[in-house]
């Protein structure tokens, strides 16, 4: 099954919609332009990060200082696939 970017967003504006308290989105958002659309157009109020921390601990310091580079974050969860064996770190695509 392909990665679909920005994938509970959806949810996040019904949410939104329904409550009178802030709503954070979260998952497959690593690009700056992808976080200001959200946050104009309504969506949700705050952008939550995960794994794209983990492939770039500095993205936030990048997109402050005006970077439109992407997290380098590639979605392959291997982050998940071995929290339990492995350290927890981006693995970007390595398999053991």
């Amino acid at each position: 099954m392909p990665f679909t970017p920005t994938y509970n967003v959806e949810s996040a504006k019904e949410i939104k919609r329904r409550v009178k308290v802030p709503v954070f989105v979260v998952g497959g958002i690593t690009e700056r332009g992808t976080m200001e659309d959200i946050i104009h157009n309504g969506s949700a109020d705050y952008i939550s990060l995960c794994r794209s921390l983990m492939a770039d601990p500095k993205f936030p310091e990048k997109i402050r200082g005006g970077s439109d580079e992407p997290s380098r974050c590639i979605h392959c969860n291997l982050c998940l696939a071995y929290i339990y064996t492995r350290p927890l770190q981006c693995y970007h695509g390595k398999r053991f």
